[in-house]
C-alpha cells in the first residue's frame, strides 16, 4: 500500500455537541471472507451489511466521522465520502468530516494511530463524546514509552471497540459503541439480524 505523507489540517469548527466516530474500515467495515470472496476490491471495499450497522449506529447518535483508516493514505477526503455514501453511509458529505494526519516513511507509520487521534481530539478540544471503531490496539505495532500507553489506556482505550477482523462489525460491537457514545446509558438501536461470515483472513 502506497502510503502519501499528509500535512496538518488546520483547525475547523464542528458542532461541539455531535460525538465523533474514528472510523477504520479494513476490518470494521468489511470482514475477511467478504474480502476472500471478492474478486475486484475496489468495487467491494466495503462490505454493506456492515455499513448500513453503522449507518443507523451514526442515525441514532447523531455522529459524525473521522476516517483513521489507512485508507486515508490512498483516497482524498472527497473519494472516502464518496465511497461511503454509496455504500450507505447517508448525507456521507456532512457526516465524514475530517481524516486523521498521517506522515509515514517507508512501509511504516512514523507514529500510531492512537497519536494521531490523540492530535486530532488536542486540535479539537470542543469535541467531548468520541467512539475509536477499529479492529487494532491503536499503537500499530510502533514501540510506545510506558507512559504513552498508560495514557492511550486512560483517553483511548474505554473509548475503543475493538473488532474482529474476521467479523468485521457485529451486532455486540454496535451496542457497546452505542453504550460508549450515550455515556453508558442503554441507546436502543435497530440493527440487523443478519449475521456475517468468520472465516478468512485479511489486513
Amino acid at each position: 500500500m502506497k502510503r502519501i505523507k499528509s500535512k496538518q489540517s488546520p483547525k475547523k469548527k464542528y458542532p461541539p455537541s455531535k460525538p465523533v466516530i474514528f472510523l477504520d474500515i479494513d476490518g470494521v467495515l468489511n470482514s475477511t471472507t467478504f474480502h476472500k470472496d471478492s474478486f475486484d476490491r475496489q468495487n467491494s471495499l466495503i462490505d454493506p451489511i456492515l455499513v448500513a450497522r453503522l449507518d443507523k449506529l451514526v442515525q441514532k447518535t447523531d455522529s459524525l466521522i473521522v476516517i483513521s483508516s489507512a485508507l486515508r493514505f490512498i483516497y482524498s477526503l472527497p473519494e472516502l465520502r464518496e465511497i461511503l455514501g454509496n455504500a450507505g453511509i447517508k448525507n456521507s458529505r456532512t457526516r465524514v468530516i475530517d481524516t486523521l494526519l498521517g506522515d509515514s516513511g517507508g512501509n511504516r507509520l512514523v507514529n500510531s494511530k492512537g497519536t494521531y487521534i490523540l492530535d486530532w481530539l488536542r486540535f479539537h478540544p470542543k469535541v467531548k463524546d468520541y467512539l475509536i471503531l477499529d479492529d487494532t490496539d491503536l499503537t500499530d505495532d510502533i514501540i510506545h514509552s510506558k507512559s504513552v500507553i498508560a495514557h492511550f489506556k486512560q483517553r483511548l482505550f474505554p473509548n475503543l471497540v475493538r473488532t474482529d477482523p474476521d467479523l468485521g462489525l457485529t451486532e455486540e460491537n454496535d451496542l457497546q459503541a452505542a453504550k460508549i457514545l450515550s455515556h453508558n446509558k442503554i441507546v436502543k438501536v435497530n440493527i440487523s439480524t443478519t449475521k456475517t461470515s468468520t472465516k478468512g483472513n485479511y489486513t
